[in-house]
């Protein structure tokens, strides 16, 4: 067992890093919450300058994910990275602010059945940075 790994369990976790029955498994501290996108998702779309989002963990070494979000704004709007990252801090906790960034784009890519593709999404991330 490394120093950034450790065993959450439902009983006893003693100190060679073995357990009692009952563990759940292994959480790395970074990873430890896990933040949904669609909660992300849907505090942006509450925004009267966005028009459409999707939002993704953008890989990071310390941190494991950082949420990224992919911005589609209303005809007319001009809302700004420091705004949308703002108006999420405001709403949400610490671990779901969007560390990972705030990208403007003209849409979101989506299947025919309106599912975003987060595949896509992830892909843009990682190569914008």
């Amino acid at each position: 067992m490394t120093e950034t790994t450790f065993v959450v369990t439902m009983d006893t976790l003693f100190t060679d890093g073995t357990c009692k029955p009952g563990s759940v498994g292994k959480v790395l501290p970074n990873t430890l919450i896990k933040v949904p996108p669609a909660e992300i998702e849907a505090v942006l779309l509450q925004h009267e300058g966005v028009r459409d989002v999707g939002v993704v963990g953008l890989p990071n070494p310390e941190a494991g994910e950082l949420p990224i979000a992919f911005v589609v704004p209303q005809l007319g709007a001009n809302p700004t990275e420091a705004e949308m990252q703002h108006f999420v801090a405001e709403r949400l906790s610490n671990p779901k602010h969007l560390r990972g960034g705030v990208h403007f784009v003209k849409e979101i890519p989506r299947t025919a059945t309106g599912k975003i593709l987060r595949k896509n999404l992830r892909e843009l991330a990682v190569n914008l940075k």
